[in-house]
């Protein structure tokens, strides 16, 4: 999505003025708009471009939102629960006795959101890790995870309705461990299971 400003000379019709294109997101249909320098003065140009490439942004972002809610990734796993928004196992480490050890935690892992001010590190991940040996419920991760997702993509109450009808049940993690392993991975079943609340086998 871009403004450009086409002066005499630069364009191969004549043209001069403003130029908005963009192509809309999940349509991917090409759009455009001109204001020409003949017709208004460059001030009223720019506004008018401006606000136009502000309601195609608005409108991309909507549709963003959307999309995100309802296009499952094929490479999307069991913790699917939104486009950038999943239940995970994260791999974690601390130093005992001089020894690194490595281990996994159960989280709701959500990815940055491009509008957030840090863009920095917008391909980083945020998690909302629970152990409920700690009184740290997966209901109450959970909770504190949709309210970041649903307030950083700005979401309507319809949008985080469908959002908590998704919660995750702890056997989802369990199954997870369980994969990890069978990958070879090294991982603790039954301390995920603890973690989660889920008895052990």
């Amino acid at each position: 999505m871009a403004i450009t400003e086409f002066k005499r000379g630069e364009h191969p019709h004549g043209f001069v003025g403003l130029r908005v294109a963009t192509t809309l997101g999940l349509t991917g249909k090409f759009c455009q708009a001109h204001y020409s320098y003949n017709d208004l003065s460059r001030e009223r140009a720019w506004e008018l471009a401006e606000a136009q490439y502000q309601a195609w942004r608005e409108q991309a972002a909507a549709q963003r939102r959307e999309s995100a809610l309802h296009r499952r990734s094929k490479r999307a796993g069991p913790g699917w629960i939104a486009a950038g928004f999943r239940a995970a196992l994260v791999r974690e480490s601390s130093i005992r006795s001089g020894r690194r050890r490595m281990y996994f935690v159960p989280a709701f892992c959500i990815s940055r959101w491009d509008t957030e001010a840090d863009t920095r590190n917008k391909n980083r991940s945020k998690a909302f890790r629970f152990n409920v040996l700690r009184g740290n419920s997966l209901e109450s991760a959970f909770e504190k995870a949709e309210r970041y997702y649903s307030e950083t993509r700005e979401l309507t109450v319809q949008q985080q309705d469908l959002l908590r009808s998704r919660r995750p049940e702890p056997d989802v993690f369990v199954k997870m461990a369980i994969s990890l392993g069978h990958q070879e991975y090294t991982i603790d079943v039954n301390s995920i299971r603890r973690r989660v609340g889920v008895p052990e086998l």
